[in-house]
This record gives C-alpha cells, sequence and structure tokens, in this order.
C-alpha cells in the first residue's frame, strides 16, 4: 500500500513525496549467532549484527542480487552472502572480518578512505556499510529526508535549503522523557549551524539556529546517543507512532548497539531482536538480552511494523 507520510505541523501540509514501504518480516531476520573479534573489529560486529536485524534491508538485496542489479560490486555481494547465509544458519565466526576486508577494497577502488582496524565507531561503520553496499533499495529504506530552513541573519530571508537524507539522526544532548515529545522532536527540532553563508546576501554567519523539518519517514529510524563523554540513562520509547493518510505508522526498536569506554577506546556490543526473543551479540558471544535503555546505549533502531 502506498502511504504518504506529513510530517510537519508548521509547514504548509502539501504532499511531496509517495512511498511503497517494506515493513518488518520475520523471515529475513536470522537466528543469532555470534562472530569473531580478530583485530578488535567490535565496532563492525555490532554494527552487521544490527543491520541484519534490519529485515527490509535483507528482504530488498536479495531481491536486488536476483533482479541482476549486484553484480559489479565486491562488497555488495560479500555482504548479501552473509545475510543469506545467516538466514540459513550456516555463517561462520570470521565471516564479519573477511567482510571488513571486502569492504576496505571496494572504498580503495571508489577513492575513499578505508576503515581501520582497532578502534573505530559503530556509528560511522553503519554508514561506511549503506554507502559501500550502494543499492538504490537500501537507500529507499533509510533514508529519513529531513528539509532544512534557516532565517539568515543578515538579510533576514528565510531560506530553505535542499533536503538531507539522513540514514542516521543526532539525538545528542536531548534531554526528552515521553513517547510524544521524543516522536514531536523527530518531526521538528532546531539545531545549531556553527558557520552558514547565507545563498542571497552571501554573507557568512557564526552559531546560526537551523530548523530541521522531516519530510519523509523511512522503514528504518536509526537514533544516535553521544555516549562518549558522559553515560546517562536516557529515554527512547519501545513504540514511535505517526500519522499517515488518515491511518498510522508504528515502529518498533528491533536493535540497540551499546559502547564500553571512552572516546579513545572502548568496546561495543549489540542487542538484537532475533525471532520472538532479543540477544545481546558480543562478538563471538550470545546471550539472551532486552531492548531496555541503558547507561551505555549509544544506537538506537526502529521498524516499521
Amino acid at each position: 500500500m502506498t502511504e504518504i507520510i506529513q510530517a510537519m505541523l508548521s509547514i504548509p501540509k502539501k504532499p511531496e513525496y509517495t512511498k511503497q514501504y517494506v515493513r518488518y518480516d520475520l523471515q529475513y531476520v536470522p537466528r543469532p549467532a555470534g562472530f569473531n573479534n580478530p583485530d578488535s573489529i567490535c565496532w563492525f560486529n555490532a554494527a552487521i549484527q544490527a543491520m541484519l536485524s534490519i529485515s527490509s534491508f535483507n528482504q530488498v538485496l536479495i531481491q536486488a542480487r536476483k533482479n541482476g542489479n549486484m553484480t559489479t560490486n565486491s562488497f555488495a555481494r560479500a555482504y548479501i552472502d552473509l545475510v543469506e547465509n545467516s538466514l540459513k544458519g550456516i555463517a561462520k565466526p570470521n565471516d564479519t572480518y573477511n567482510l571488513l576486508i571486502f569492504m576496505n577494497e571496494r572504498l580503495k577502488f571508489c577513492k575513499m578512505a578505508p576503515m581501520a582496524n582497532g578502534q573505530a565507531c559503530a556509528y560511522e561503520g553503519i554508514s561506511k556499510i549503506i554507502e559501500t553496499v550502494d543499492c538504490p533499495e537500501v537507500y529507499n529504506c533509510a533514508e529519513n529526508i529531513y528539509e532544512y530552513r534557516i532565517q539568515c541573519p543578515a538579510c533576514h530571508e528565510l531560506i530553505t535549503t535542499s533536503r538531507d537524507k539522513a540514514y542516521q539522526i543526532n539525538m545528542q544532548g536531548q534531554h526528552i522523557t515521553t513517547q510524544q515529545a521524543f516522536i514531536d522532536w523527530l518531526r521538528w527540532h532546531t539545531s545549531i549551524v556553527d558557520e552558514w553563508k547565507c545563498d542571497r546576501c552571501m554573507i557568512r554567519s557564526k552559531n546560526v539556529s537551523r530548523q530541521e523539518c522531516l519530510r519523509v519517514l523511512s522503514e528504518v529510524v536509526t537514533i544516535v546517543l553521544n555516549k562518549y563523554t558522559l553515560k546517562t540513562l536516557t529515554y527512547y520509547p519501545k513504540e514511535l507512532a505517526f500519522p499517515s493518510n488518515g491511518s498510522t505508522l508504528t515502529y518498533k526498536v528491533i536493535s540497540t548497539i551499546e559502547h564500553y569506554g571512552n572516546i579513545y577506546g572502548g568496546h561495543y556490543v549489540a542487542n538484537c531482536l532475533r525471532g520472538e526473543d532479543t540477544y545481546k551479540m558480543n562478538d563471538s558471544s550470545t546471550t539472551m538480552s532486552d531492548l531496555e535503555p541503558k547507561n551505555e546505549t549509544f544506537i538506537v533502531i526502529y521498524h516499521l511494523v
């Protein structure tokens, strides 16, 4: 069913985008299995475990290969192999280490900086995986489109900038305590731009307030909480609900990533909904867990159900 999401309260409600949604489907979510951590790749293991929990990614990638659309990207082929083997229960403990090698080869081929082994960030890992797979169907599931509006401090013109296709939404420093406040913030919030140049008067301004207006909500909503320097318990709801063309789009948490340590080093683990249960994926170890907020929660992933 095609649905239209109207996200903004203060912007004229003119539909600008229609979307065919791929909803959460258990048949595209593998059973729990761990991966080895040679050369300190816990950040990559956690990112891969969280992404394997995203059924829409798995579904559209498998279909893209069936359609013959993933023949030239060696990393994408290796990633889809991991998805299919995980669904069959035959993934191997060293598969993520080998996959990281494929990703770095692809990044070099595209003249992009490779990801380092050792201490890296799961936040960057998720972004790089999505970008290196380079599949339009995955982008369509991951991109939540925001429109930026800034009133120039110099000429006072209201400037609407091009849309930002955000597949990770930064909520660092927010003190939200209710489900509705969380949803309202996703729909509309302000941020500060350190330096900004007006396209009309060409004057640069510092510390400019920017309105961020949600225009399109996709299947996957990934929230990033900055927990490197201050680890405190931060609220997030188990479900999100957004009005959509007379009905409701409902999302549930399917995975979280926790970070232990500080900005200079530490350890990542993922908590993932697999089947009807939740498991803590700590490299090669898998144990029963939950998706409750914790002091160490760094990333929260929602999926449309």
